[in-house]
């Protein structure tokens, strides 16, 4: 009764509200000074919702994301939300489950929103590479081995999560007959066809997600998009911790490092190819999204080595599988977002495309029946996604295996994979200014033919008018 209340986000999983008073809330249960700040974030989840018709919902991930904000924040300060309470309701007693945070103070916005501009600022991208690295290293120390972080919550948000998609792909890939009518399901088809192993890839990155191997698991995120990240308005040369807030833990659990990596780069490529699109970008800008990439990973690179306990030849090994992993994990959600499934709910919803691009990309029409501009960008990056997940998951070459690596080549393996996004990029750009000209040509032909037809239409009308004129001057006799 002493807050105002206003909903920020509901899904059929929780409900989030920002509560606010000027008058500041006492209570002995807080954390730090006996009191509640003045604004609070309340999230609230409940095992069967009355609002949404998924039941059985797992009300422990408040738990996790209450312990995982809490070590975020100590690694960290400032940069994520400042947990307060995480309780069960007494009152209902019916197992709903809140979590109370500090509210952001000052400006920040939506770090998806540089990207849809296609002006990006390098400056976050390290200071969350750098965050991150510190997170993982600092739970690697001291691993928690409560039930919490287990299998069986990696059970749960598979089987949300990971289990209807990667199905969908086996049975298409399985399928004998290839002649589908809907074009997005053929690509896939024939996709799979071309190479077979990518179904072993992808058990792979299932295995390593229920048991990944030591030397590269971490208490990680496992959400990592951009939309959950925040950055601050107006920093300027601020690289402080809290130039970023990183938030929805609710995920977070002991799994491969390269997810969460590889989630944050998914979201630079998928915008890379979106923007590559645009016939109004000039040049090479669109490239410049890349830059967020190499960024993060030298940051992220230079803090683990610096507070790892491990030696440096160990660590160093180390993150040349979490590079490998990393592409992999960029592969796999880049085929998870733009797969047939999920695609027009991403570029409308979550990671949204840029002013104008879809409907411009819906003029474009290629010979194949259903196939238009915005098939050809999703069909695109969906195989340019599994491309890069075959490449995360065959490894290091044997070459590479026989030498120590060194921070110049853990970069490297980075450059290379940003080397084949802009070659697909640019190919596809290529090709969609090809068809946008043939298009105008086309238009312009077709204005032409009818003014043409207008013209020797109206020149018989005159000639007609013109004879029964001549006609109608005759004098007949009688």
């Amino acid at each position: 009764e002493d807050f105002e209340i206003e909903v920020i986000s509901a899904s059929p999983n929780n409900i989030s509200l920002h509560l606010f008073d000027s008058q500041r809330v006492k209570s002995h249960r807080c954390m730090r000074n006996d009191e509640y700040p003045s604004q609070l974030f309340l999230k609230i989840v409940r095992s069967n919702p009355t609002w949404s018709s998924q039941d059985n919902i797992p009300v422990e991930r408040v738990d996790r994301e209450f312990i995982s904000c809490t070590r975020f924040g100590d690694c960290n300060p400032g940069s994520t939300l400042r947990p307060i309470l995480c309780e069960t309701d007494e009152v209902r007693n019916d197992g709903t489950k809140y979590m109370i945070s500090e509210f952001i103070s000052g400006n920040y916005d939506m770090y998806a929103t540089q990207f849809r501009n296609g002006r990006v600022d390098t400056v976050a991208a390290g200071v969350l590479g750098k965050n991150l690295a510190s997170f993982h290293v600092d739970s690697r120390s001291r691993r928690v081995s409560e039930s919490l972080f287990s299998n069986r919550t990696f059970d749960v948000l598979y089987n949300n999560g990971f289990k209807k998609v990667v199905d969908q792909w086996k049975e298409w890939a399985t399928a004998k007959d290839l002649e589908v009518d809907d074009h997005k399901i053929r690509r896939t088809m024939e996709l799979y066809k071309k190479h077979p192993r990518y179904l072993d890839y992808l058990d792979d990155m299932m295995d390593s997600l229920r048991n990944p191997p030591d030397e590269i698991a971490a208490c990680i995120h496992h959400d990592l998009h951009i939309l959950n990240i925040l950055v601050k308005d107006n920093y300027g040369d601020d690289t402080s911790d809290d130039l970023i807030k990183v938030v929805n833990f609710e995920y977070a659990n002991w799994g491969p490092i390269g997810s969460d990596l590889g989630t944050f780069f998914a979201c630079v490529i998928i915008y890379t190819m979106m923007h590559s699109c645009r016939a109004e970008v000039e040049g090479r800008d669109w490239e410049e999204i890349l830059a967020p990439m190499i960024h993060m990973w030298e940051n992220y690179v230079r803090t683990f080595l610096e507070r790892t306990s491990e030696p440096r030849e160990v660590a160093l090994f180390q993150l040349r599988e979490i590079a490998y992993q990393s592409i992999a994990w960029t592969g796999f959600a880049m085929s998870k977002y733009f797969s047939p499934q999920f695609f027009q709910k991403c570029v409308t919803r979550y990671m949204r495309a840029p002013v104008g691009l879809l409907e411009s990309l819906g003029e474009i029409h290629f010979s194949q029946k259903d196939m238009d501009g915005r098939e050809y960008l999703r069909s695109t990056t969906f195989a340019l996604g599994h491309a890069l997940m075959a490449t995360g998951c065959k490894g290091k070459s044997k070459y590479e295996a026989k030498y120590t690596p060194d921070e110049q080549s853990l970069n490297n393996i980075l450059r290379k994979a940003i080397k084949e996004v802009r070659f697909v990029a640019k190919t596809m750009r290529r090709q969609l200014r090809s068809k946008r000209e043939k298009s105008r040509e086309t238009y312009l032909k077709r204005n032409d033919s009818e003014k043409t037809s207008d013209c020797s239409n109206s020149s018989s009308i005159d000639t007609l008018h013109h004879r029964q004129h001549r006609r109608s001057s005759l004098t007949i006799p009688c």
